[in-house]
C-alpha cells in the first residue's frame, strides 16, 4: 500500500511541476500531496516552490498553503518556511491567513512560534483575515497556547475587534478546553463572572459552546466533534 501511495504522490508532484498545466489542475494535485500524508513528504519543496510563484493566482496558492497544513508530521520540518510566509507582509493576505491556519495543524511541530502568532492576532494593521486565522491557529496548538488564555480573552471583551477575530477567539478558547476553563482561578480573572464572559462572546453559538466546553466531564471533546451543539 505504501508504494502504491508514493507512487501517486510522484504522479501528482509531477502535475504540480507542470507549468503548461491548467493552474486548477495543479491544484487539485497540492491538494492529493497534501492528504497523502507520509508518502508526500519528499514533495513538499514542490507545493512551497507553487505557493511561491506570483504568476499563480491568490486564491490558488493559498489553497495550497492549506495543502501543506493536512501534511502533519510530514510537513514538520518545513514549519519555519510556513512561518516565514505567513510574517511576510509582502504576501497576499489569503495567503497569510492560510499559513497560520496550516501551524495551527502541524501542532507541536509549530509550538514554538506561538508568541509570534500571538502578535499577529494583535495587530490591528493587518487584515481580520489573518487575525482570524491566527486566533484558530492558537486555538489547535493545545498546550503551546494554554498560558496566553488571558490575552486570547481579551479580544473577545474588545467590541472594536472585527465580528470575525472575536469569533475565532471564541473558538480557539473552546479548542484550549481545560486551560480556558480555569482562567478565573490560574490566572487572576476571579472578578469575571460568568454572566459577563458569556455576554462577550459574539455569537449565541459561541455561548452554547463555551457552556459545553466549561463543563469538566465534556473538556474531553474536541471542539469539531461539537458541531451539532
Amino acid at each position: 500500500m505504501g508504494n502504491k501511495l508514493e507512487e501517486i504522490a510522484q504522479k501528482a508532484a509531477k502535475i504540480l511541476k507542470d507549468e503548461k498545466m491548467d493552474v486548477y489542475v495543479r491544484l487539485n494535485a497540492a491538494s492529493a500531496l497534501g492528504n497523502l500524508g507520509q508518502a508526500a513528504a519528499n514533495h513538499v519543496p514542490e507545493i512551497l516552490n507553487f505557493i511561491k510563484d506570483e504568476k499563480v493566482p491568490t486564491y490558488v496558492r493559498s489553497d495550497a498553503v492549506s495543502a501543506l497544513g493536512n501534511l502533519g508530521q510530514a510537513a514538520a520540518n518545513y514549519v519555519p518556511v510556513i512561518a516565514k510566509i505567513f510574517k511576510d507582509e509582502k504576501v497576499d493576505a489569503f495567503v497569510r491567513s492560510n499559513a497560520a491556519s496550516a501551524l495551527g495543524n502541524l501542532g507541536q511541530s509549530a509550538a514554538n512560534y506561538v508568541p509570534e502568532i500571538l502578535n499577529f492576532l494583535k495587530d490591528e494593521k493587518l487584515d481580520s483575515s489573518v487575525r482570524s486565522n491566527a486566533a484558530s491557529a492558537l486555538g489547535n496548538l493545545g498546550q503551546a497556547a494554554a498560558n496566553y488564555v488571558p490575552e486570547i480573552l481579551n479580544f473577545l471583551k474588545d467590541e472594536k475587534v472585527p465580528a470575525n477575530v472575536r469569533s475565532s477567539a471564541a473558538s480557539a478558547l473552546g479548542n484550549l478546553g481545560q486551560a480556558a476553563a480555569n482562567i478565573d482561578c490560574s490566572h487572576g480573572w476571579a472578578d469575571l463572572k460568568e454572566k459577563q464572559f458569556l455576554s462577550n462572546l459574539p455569537t449565541m453559538k459561541a455561548r452554547k459552546r463555551w457552556r459545553f466546553f466549561s463543563k469538566p466531564g465534556n473538556l474531553v471533546k474536541t471542539w469539531r466533534d461539537s458541531e451539532k451543539i
